[in-house]
């Protein structure tokens, strides 16, 4: 999943071109353009731009035991629930997610 953060601050012809430019040198993976409002909004999980990326990383596989799962069973667990689980989880249950920009920028 490729994330375009602080998409509201380009225009909109200007995340069409990253778009296509992913599309054609990276058949398959996922373009979310991304924004989020002020800091301490209590509906950021509702935004359709949270909701594009959280279906873009269900729809995703992950390597586990040298099998190919899809990763939306590693969402299934309501928040409150991960505290409690992550003490006795493997780590081979856990997903890598890799966060790449220039620093100071809003990753």
């Amino acid at each position: 999943v490729i994330v375009m953060n602080k998409a509201d601050i380009v225009p909109p012809a200007s995340v069409q071109l990253w778009h296509d430019f992913f599309a054609a040198h990276c058949p398959g993976v996922r373009f979310v353009p991304f924004c989020v409002p002020k800091s301490g909004s209590a509906h950021v999980a509702q935004l359709p731009c949270v909701v594009e990326l959280l279906d873009a990383l269900k729809a995703c596989s992950v390597t586990r035991a040298g099998k190919r799962l899809l990763a939306a069973p590693f969402f299934d667990h309501p928040r409150e629930e991960l505290a409690a689980l992550t003490g006795d989880r493997d780590p081979e249950e856990f997903i890598t997610v890799v966060l790449q920009g220039d620093p100071n920028m809003g990753k």
